[in-house]
């Protein structure tokens, strides 16, 4: 696989859905040497309604809803081919409705199989899990978009698109965004051929890694057929590839932030003795688009003790609190561990905030 995958979204084509209130996507397929056929789109979340799972599907005319799951479910009912979608020359045109947690699939010759499962009273849809050989989308070249489409409140404030292809969980495929009508960001991702992602991606591994055992090379899935040939399936975020127990897993070290004997710095006493004496701010105002009312959507944080205390900026009694994590997986997977947290709420926001920033080397930050 030569060439990068491309989702381009493009609001200039919203009105066409505009009644329905659905958000138009363009699938383009750059990869010159994968057919469109060979390409499935599988697009779940959360029902900005009813909060429960679904996956999104279209009628007759292209506009899209979202199915409730069962425990009789078959997720390969929901997975598209963009062949099977296209309208145009070059592209393939979907929608999304309002969508919470939301997650696209882009996987190549075999639809994505997700299981369901149940959370209390209500079903759930598992995804999937690149780092562990049984699940049944373990040997699928795969990558995934994560975004919520919201709603504006009942006073129209709030609401709008916030979308990524995140390469957190692991990278596989490129996948570039344009959205010409955002006012922020007009573009992100990788706009480079898949290949040539991979052997950079090698070349800086096998010349920085300083570690004793080499973790950082445990984080690269090869397969290898029986005729001898090797495919990197996908390289794991060290969160990912921190679950023990897993058979045929070599696993990363669980303490690898912590552990200053084997890596002459303690990443995470750091970052706390630094947040003792300077406060963080993180914005969480996106809850008002899925009705979550606050005083004041600005939480200022700062340690105390060993805890990580966010009070709300006009509320202070208003707390999130964070304990210190006794191991890495919380910063490296977010909402493990003491930093789990319910989504769409502001303990969600402010861990997914720092485990981000924590991802991209911006904490700790002086600003």
């Amino acid at each position: 696989m030569k060439h990068l995958f491309s989702l381009f979204i493009c609001l200039a084509i919203f009105l066409p859905f505009s009644s329905y209130g659905l958000f138009p996507i363009e699938f383009v397929n750059d990869t010159q040497v994968v057919d469109d056929a060979d390409v499935y789109i599988t697009i779940k979340g959360l029902d900005t309604a009813t909060g429960k799972g679904c996956f999104v599907t279209y009628n007759s005319e292209g506009v899209a809803s979202c199915i409730p799951v069962t425990m009789n479910t078959q997720s390969t009912d929901f997975s598209f081919k963009l062949s099977d979608l296209k309208r145009g020359t070059d592209k393939a045109i979907v929608s999304i409705p309002y969508l919470a947690s939301g997650r696209i699939y882009i996987s190549i010759r075999e639809p994505m199989r997700f299981m369901i499962d149940k959370e209390g009273e209500n079903p759930v849809i598992v995804d999937a899990d690149g780092f562990k050989p049984r699940d049944p989308n373990y040997y699928t070249l795969y990558d995934k978009v994560e975004f919520s489409y919201v709603p504006p409140n009942d006073e129209g404030v709030g609401g709008g698109t916030w979308m990524n292809p995140t390469a957190v969980d692991f990278f596989s495929l490129p996948i570039r965004i344009e959205q010409p009508g955002s006012t922020i960001f007009k573009a992100t991702g990788l706009s480079v051929p898949r290949v040539d992602a991979i052997t950079h991606l090698q070349s800086i591994i096998d010349g920085e890694d300083r570690t004793t055992d080499h973790e950082w090379n445990k984080l690269w899935l090869n397969y290898q057929n029986k005729n001898g040939g090797e495919t990197v399936l996908r390289l794991m975020s060290p969160g990912k590839a921190m679950i023990p127990n897993i058979p045929n897993t070599d696993p990363f070290n669980t303490n690898y932030l912590n552990d200053a004997k084997a890596y002459d710095f303690s990443w995470q006493d750091a970052v706390w003795d630094y947040y003792r004496n300077n406060d963080v701010v993180i914005d969480t105002s996106e809850l008002q688009g899925v009705g979550y009312a606050l005083n004041d959507y600005l939480f200022i944080g700062r340690v105390v003790g060993d805890n990580f205390v966010f009070s709300n900026r006009g509320d202070p009694g208003n707390q999130v609190i964070l304990p210190k994590p006794d191991n890495s997986i919380p910063w490296f997977a977010g909402a493990q561990g003491v930093f789990n947290a319910e989504n769409n709420t502001p303990k969600a926001i402010i861990v997914r905030q720092l485990t981000s920033a924590f991802d991209v080397g911006l904490l700790p930050a002086a600003d």
